[in-house]
């Protein structure tokens, strides 16, 4: 029957690339800061690290780096793995939805103006 080898090949490829998209993520936040100037007569700029872009990077890497091992060691290797690292790749995918909720929030008072209240 080929559905099961479908579907491990399917869960394969979406782990690897949810990987390879967080670690892009990650990659990003880290290389290219956001640059903002304190003062106006200011002339040298402040880099800093969008906090919120980080730890999604981090989580999303976290779960899919993990649910990519998990699944090898389940379906290929048949052996064990540890449970806290599992633990904490479940955790990781707790706590993405709680990053979005939090992006929607942070925006400032200005923005939210201009959006529709529910």
């Amino acid at each position: 029957m080929i559905f099961p080898a479908l579907t491990s090949f399917i869960s394969l490829l979406g782990f690897a690339v949810g990987a390879a998209l967080y670690a892009l993520l990650l990659l990003m936040v880290i290389r290219y800061p956001v640059k903002s100037y304190d003062d106006i007569e200011t002339t040298m700029p402040r880099f800093s690290i969008d906090r919120l872009l980080l730890a999604t990077g981090i989580l999303g890497l976290l779960w899919n780096a993990g649910g990519l091992f998990e699944w090898l060691n389940r379906d290929l290797l048949h052996t064990q793995f540890n449970p806290f690292f599992l633990a904490a790749a479940y955790s990781s995918l707790g706590f993405l939805p709680a990053l979005v909720v939090h992006s929607v929030l942070q925006k400032s008072d200005g923005e939210r103006e201009n959006q529709v209240e529910w």
